[in-house]
C-alpha cells in the first residue's frame, strides 16, 4: 500500500466494510459464509493497520449485532 499522505500531514478517511452484514442478514450469523466474511475483513484490517504510518490513530465501531431467530427469515 502507498501512503495516502506524507507523514507531517493530517488527513481523515473512512471505511466501511458491509460484507459481513450482508452476509448474516441473508445467511444468518452461524453460516460459513459470515465467518469466511468476518476472516477475510480481519485480513483486509490487519494489511491496511500495518501499512499505516506510526502514530496514526484507528476508531473502529460497528452499527450493531447479530441473533439468529428460529423460525423467521433473516431481514
Amino acid at each position: 500500500m502507498q501512503p495516502a499522505v506524507a507523514a507531517e500531514e493530517r488527513a481523515f478517511a473512512s471505511l466501511y466494510l458491509p460484507h459481513v452484514d450482508e452476509l448474516m442478514h441473508v445467511h444468518g450469523p452461524h453460516h460459513a459464509f459470515a465467518d469466511e466474511g468476518i476472516e477475510w475483513s480481519l485480513d483486509l484490517l490487519g494489511d491496511l493497520l500495518d501499512a499505516l504510518p506510526e502514530g496514526t490513530v484507528v476508531l473502529l465501531t460497528a452499527d450493531h449485532g447479530m441473533a439468529a431467530e428460529i423460525g423467521r427469515a433473516h431481514v
